[in-house]
């Protein structure tokens, strides 16, 4: 195991006890660590507008799937927390001829969901894995009609111990949403009828998300046609009753991107502000806030379109000042942002396609962040993408297509987007089609940051020999720590007398990662002067 210490220090002096007053060292900034690029399906011909997803029962086990505009879909799954990928086209796997759209969620229990179209785009088919995307062999939900865009989330259930799945989409000019239990592995709930999202008429593009005892959220943006402005709503399925109502929510977010809005990079496909939702159902500080991404610009002409946040905290009602999470000064495009949040930590991720490094605001990169305070704040982006992509005019103009995948889970999130790069030099097209790839993106934890201060009631003096020894009388000190949210756990708290002897170092605590700023230690020091570090 690799060692680290954090030693107190000013001026390149060691610090003992008998300070009067100490600040805390710097810390720096939690960062993120990004993976390889692996791509994922590495079949020729065109695959875009992709949809990944994490087995919380077993974070190494991945599924993601994509459009291939050939009757099927290419399907990939991966053991080995996405380092290496078994990809596939489907047709052999359980699913018949499809069409595209394809949408996937696990639950708690390991099951995972799918929803595609029908190769006619007549049909919405909801199908079952039970082994982690290798094959779909339990068929859920069949709806036929006029359709458009179906996502599925699976989420907490009504009933404690249970699950539920959701899936929302267009049917004829309004969304509707069908909903299902599920009661444990392979044990699934027949799905309800369709519910109608009030106030969704002539929308589209719409996101569905599980929060707390099953409630339900969907959001959609109105109208869903032309260049913009448009408007974003929220509806709430308060119980989680399969067979309930939504309830539109009192609050709504305007932006000026419309459904259909042609940027450079997107000339013929066009962009929307492809709305997404998160539910915090972690057992952290934010627990039950409502988390919305989305894209807006200064107006309906503008091409410097941007990615914004909002929370909320009573289920749509009213939400937070718009918070751009994208920091580039320039004024290129960014674009089909993606939200995921990791339900064992409360954290959020959020990526997205960016211009900002193409003078002709033509090629895209992959670009993702993280907040660790419940949507507040974000840290500073990355650049996740090794190569930059152009989608113009593949695919028969679906181009990039209307969305990209993303799914957080255990500290790491797995981004899902398409490629062209051949970065990794294994897409058989070379740079001329696209594939879908990956990264695991890792947020580094923070480091704690100790600080010593006398007992109030302490006199203490202070000198330092040649070796920077502090040296003190007092003999009743106070151990602080600072101790961000998402910090490495495995500290110990130990001390020193000789600073000459390796070995002397006692461990005094372990430190638990419980809250922000704690006192861990009111020592008595009779041994004169006294060294801590934090060791891991």
């Amino acid at each position: 195991m690799k060692i680290q210490e954090r030693f107190l220090s000013i001026g390149g002096l060691f610090i003992f006890i008998g300070l009067l007053a100490l600040a805390a060292i710097n810390v720096t900034a939690q960062t993120m660590s990004v993976g390889p690029n692996v791509n994922i399906n590495r079949q020729s011909s065109y695959q875009a507008e992709e949809a990944i997803a994490i087995d919380p029962t077993n974070p190494n086990r991945l599924f993601a799937w994509s459009n291939d505009l050939n009757a099927r879909n290419s399907a990939g799954y991966s053991t080995n927390g996405g380092a290496s990928w078994t990809s596939r086209f489907t047709g052999s796997d359980g699913w018949p001829a499809v069409g595209g759209d394809p949408t996937c969620s696990f639950d708690s229990f390991g099951n995972l969901f799918g929803a595609t179209f029908n190769s006619a785009f007549t049909a919405i088919l909801v199908r079952a894995s039970t082994n982690a995307g290798q094959t779909f062999s339990v068929s859920l939900l069949t709806n036929s009609g006029s359709l458009d865009q179906p996502t599925i989330k699976a989420g907490p259930g009504v009933i404690a111990g249970q699950q539920a799945v959701w899936i929302t989409f267009l049917s004829g000019s309004s969304l509707v949403a069908h909903g299902a239990a599920v009661t444990g592995f392979n044990s699934f709930g027949a799905f309800g009828a369709a519910l109608t999202i009030p106030g969704s008429s002539g929308g589209n593009f719409g996101d569905v998300a599980i929060g707390t005892n099953g409630k339900v959220a969907i959001a959609f943006q109105n109208p869903s046609g032309g260049v913009g402005p448009s408007t974003i709503e929220v509806a709430i399925n308060s119980t989680g009753n399969t067979a309930g109502s939504f309830v539109l929510a009192a609050g709504t977010v305007a932006t000026q991107v419309g459904g259909f809005r042609l940027i450079p990079v997107q000339p013929n496909r066009s962009v929307d502000t492809e709305v997404g939702l998160a539910y915090d159902i972690s057992g952290g500080p934010h627990r039950g806030r409502l988390h919305m991404v989305y894209t807006d610009a200064p107006s309906t002409t503008s091409n410097d379109l941007n990615i914004f946040t909002r929370f909320s905290d009573n289920d749509g009602a009213t939400w937070s000042s718009p918070l751009r999470v994208n920091t580039d000064a320039g004024t290129n495009s960014q674009f089909f942002p993606k939200i995921a949040l990791d339900q064992t930590s409360g954290n959020i991720a959020v990526v997205w396609y960016d211009c900002r490094n193409s003078p002709a605001n033509n090629r895209v990169e992959l670009w993702g962040t993280v907040s660790t305070n419940g949507g507040v704040s974000f840290v500073p982006e990355v650049k996740i993408s090794t190569g930059s992509t152009s989608g113009v005019n593949m695919g028969s103009g679906n181009e990039l297509g209307d969305y990209l995948g993303l799914d957080f889970n255990h500290g790491v999130f797995h981004p899902c987007w398409a490629d062209d790069s051949n970065s990794t030099g294994d897409n058989p097209d070379g740079t001329n089609d696209l594939d879908y790839y990956t990264a695991a993106v890792t947020l580094l934890p923070k480091t704690p940051v100790l600080t010593i201060t006398p007992n109030q009631y302490a006199f203490a003096y202070m000198s330092t020999n040649r070796l920077g020894h502090v040296v003190a009388v007092s003999n009743l000190v106070s151990v602080n720590l600072n101790w961000p949210l998402n910090t490495d756990p495995a500290f110990l708290l130990q001390a020193n007398t000789n600073l000459l002897n390796a070995v002397s170092w006692a461990t005094l605590t372990n430190v638990p990662a419980v809250s922000n700023n704690q006192n861990i230690a009111t020592l008595a020091v009779t041994n004169g002067p006294t060294f801590f570090r934090l060791k891991k």
